[in-house]
């Protein structure tokens, strides 16, 4: 009961004080969840939650904002690529979570796919590693670089003492 009648505020006062107290409880309620929903809109990375058949039931700024094609291709998009086999993968194993790469445009992103059968919600968490690729191909050229130059060195070294060798 939200309101309370003049006259039985003197005869109740125990309701009056269980009224304000489950009033500010409601309060604190209300502003703890409007607290927690932040959370997701304000995260820099994509998350995308699906129902048990791939339907988008949320998407967060950042993921409405890096992929604008989303629910035109719906399971054709490279996010929701394969989604019946990962969720069958994640309920059979029993996995918390399935991490995965995935291309999309220019981009890779890790995908973390987790089930939450309590609301039968399956959430997407995504994090841009385009640059790292990026990085970690640049070692691999270098390294190979590296190599060859080591191998290059060692050849001309043995020419050296060939020749060396032949002088004597």
């Amino acid at each position: 009961q939200d309101y309370l009648v003049k006259g039985d505020i003197q005869a109740s006062r125990n309701l009056l004080v269980r009224s304000i107290r489950y009033a500010i409880e409601r309060t604190r309620a209300e502003q703890e969840r409007l607290r927690l929903a932040s959370f997701p809109e304000q995260h820099p990375h994509p998350i995308i939650e699906m129902d048990m058949t791939g339907v988008v039931t949320y998407w967060n700024p950042a993921a409405r904002a890096q992929f604008t094609d989303l629910l035109a291709l719906g399971d054709q998009h490279p996010i929701l690529s394969g989604f019946q086999e990962v969720v069958a993968t994640l309920q059979r194993e029993k996995r918390p979570v399935l991490i995965r790469q995935i291309a999309h445009d220019t981009r890779t992103y890790e995908q973390h796919i987790s089930y939450h059968p309590e609301n039968h919600l399956v959430r997407s968490y995504l994090i841009d590693m385009t640059e790292r690729k990026q990085m970690e191909e640049r070692e691999k050229e270098f390294a190979s670089a590296i190599a060859a130059a080591v191998i290059a060195k060692k050849k001309r070294a043995l020419e050296l003492d060939e020749a060396y060798q032949e002088l004597k």
